[in-house]
């Protein structure tokens, strides 16, 4: 089974497929990692590997065809579409975001870029537009993501766009 962790950066997606590949004993591949080593970019500005998509979907399309079961994590993987691959958006409320980011040492506009992004649910909408199988939750609850893996459970939307004005965003 081939499933794709997506999400803003900053929500938890990379600790949260590091769990599910221990939890189901499968090989997690991050989308960062993997573009750094086979330099899959253009170019570095502010900290942030400006990435080549169709050249990173190509060499995940060689990947994903040589492996059985693979968890896929990274922000840009609802960019495009990997075919077969089962979709979880990682998402998070916006001040957790915000902290996680700071600690990070993102810039404030890099920061309000991404709380921009979350709110309005960019991942989320890009993989809906994208995959058939798309899941999006803030708390994994583990037993209904492995039912949607396994085509048990449907498609799920969650909307946070109110906390731009809670979190004085705009």
């Amino acid at each position: 089974m081939i499933i794709v962790v997506t999400g803003t950066p900053g929500s938890g997606k990379t600790y949260f497929s590091n769990l599910l590949g221990k939890r189901l004993k499968i090989e997690v591949l991050h989308v960062t990692d993997y573009v750094k080593k086979y330099a899959l970019y253009d170019r570095i500005e502010d900290n942030e590997y400006i990435v080549r998509p169709m050249k990173l979907k190509k060499r995940l399309e060689k990947e994903i065809s040589r492996k059985k079961d693979l968890i896929i994590e990274g922000h840009i993987l609802s960019e495009f579409r990997l075919d077969n691959a089962r979709v979880l958006v990682k998402r998070e409320h916006l001040n957790k975001i915000r902290s996680r980011l700071e600690k990070r040492g993102y810039s404030k506009e890099k920061i309000t870029n991404n709380l921009i992004d979350e709110a309005i649910d960019y991942c989320g909408l890009n993989a809906f537009m994208h995959y058939k199988n798309v899941y999006e939750f803030i708390r994994p609850n583990y037993n209904e993501i492995i039912e949607f893996l396994k085509g048990k459970r449907k498609n799920r939307f969650i909307e946070l766009s109110d906390e731009l004005i809670k979190e004085k965003i705009i």
